[in-house]
């Protein structure tokens, strides 16, 4: 499949799997009058990376997209008794092996009629997509892959954490390549104005403070002036320190520009 925007399919994007079509009697797409998710009502101007914080196993990156959905779905509610929480994303990256180039990518919304929940901030929420990449993020009981942790200085403090496989990190550089298309000057690409006509540019840049990459949360004022990548450890009231800034850093590696916050 390709990628899916205001139900038309992106040229040259055919790497993709649909999460609408059924496996194992059920699908891993949300609607825009679904609880979770939302009407698209603004223009998407940021792309946020998570981590999923756990891994179903060694033997199960076939349906990763369906079983993170599945997740999402059945999720309770810590503060509403008895109701789902509101949760979704517009894509899921899936695990990979440590020698695969590429890992498997499931769209899970169509990002030009629908709006995922994803992280603590509506304002990022209307104007973004969500993109879960499956790792346990921290050492422990979860990480069934045994990734090596290794030390990031994140949100003040320095915290261990996996890093994702190289196979994941160039998915995400790819999807997130397509998806800033609409910001680039190159009208010759049919991309270009099918994302620029679905009011979705999001500009090819990562935050950085002090020139460097931004390391910290931004601040209210700065997430609400923010367009480009980051990350949900970006947010200005979260606690999450997913993904270790090793998204952002991947697409600054690929060419993405620093934009001072």
């Amino acid at each position: 499949m390709s990628i899916v925007v205001h139900g038309k399919e992106l040229p040259g994007t055919e790497r993709v799997l649909d999460g609408r079509l059924p496996r194992r009697g059920s699908t891993a797409w949300w609607e825009p009058d679904d609880y979770q998710a939302g009407p698209r009502r603004h223009g998407t101007s940021m792309l946020v990376g998570h981590w999923t914080a756990g891994e179903a196993g060694l033997h199960t990156s076939e349906d990763d997209g369906y079983f993170v959905v599945a997740g999402m779905r059945h999720r309770m509610s810590k503060v509403r008794p008895n109701k789902k929480l509101r949760v979704s994303v517009g894509f899921v990256i899936g695990a990979c092996t440590p020698d695969d180039e590429m890992a498997p990518i499931w769209q899970t919304m169509d990002p030009g009629t629908t709006t995922g929940v994803h992280v603590g901030s509506s304002f990022i929420n209307r104007r973004s997509i969500g993109v879960e990449i499956v790792n346990a993020g921290v050492p422990g009981k979860l990480n069934t892959r045994h990734r090596k942790s290794e030390v990031r200085h994140i949100n003040g403090q320095d915290r261990r954490v996996l890093p994702y496989y190289l196979g994941q990190l160039n998915a995400w550089v790819w999807l997130a390549e397509v998806l800033t298309l609409g910001s680039q000057n190159t009208p010759s690409n049919p991309i270009t104005k099918m994302l620029s006509d679905a009011n979705i540019v999001i500009p090819r840049q990562v935050p950085f403070q002090d020139g460097r990459l931004l390391t910290d949360r931004l601040t209210r004022r700065g997430e609400e002036r923010w367009r480009g990548v980051l990350e949900h450890h970006h947010v200005h009231n979260t606690r999450k320190i997913d993904a270790g800034n090793y998204l952002v850093e991947a697409c600054l590696t690929d060419g993405f520009v620093g934009k001072e916050v």
